[in-house]
């Protein structure tokens, strides 16, 4: 009986953390070949040692994870990726990019619908 009730324990554990990593990752679009962006609504907004205050964006392709960092201004809407990052299947980072590329605030790509997000998520006004 003890066994049979720590087993259980375990599964709702473990169903409890697969709960919660769904929870902190929102898909907010596909590439060209159905690979999605994952935007991580836990640290939106907060600060990033390289890039500041963003919202990070994470692509898995083939052993590498991609991570995009976007700079979100929802009063004037506008849109910048700042920055990039890619690790590789052991979790080492083998690149950074910083960058200032505007891009559309609107619309419906990965960064626009992060966006969009974001700012309902802070009570911005217009979104």
């Amino acid at each position: 009986m003890l066994k049979k009730l720590g087993v259980a324990i375990a599964i709702v554990l473990n169903l409890s953390a697969v709960t919660q990593a769904a929870e902190q990752y929102l898909k907010v679009g596909t590439d060209n070949v159905g690979v999605p962006f994952m935007l991580d609504t836990w640290t939106m907004g907060e600060k990033d040692e390289s890039f500041g205050k963003v919202l990070k964006i994470y692509q898995l392709k083939s052993d590498l994870m991609f991570e995009y960092m976007l700079d979100p201004g929802c009063g004037d809407e506008r849109l910048w990726i700042v920055g990039t990052r890619v690790y590789n299947s052991k979790g080492v980072k083998v690149g950074e990019e910083k960058n200032n590329s505007e891009i559309p605030a609107r619309g419906n790509s990965f960064g626009s619908t992060a966006m969009k997000y974001y700012c309902r998520s802070i009570g911005a006004r217009g979104w």
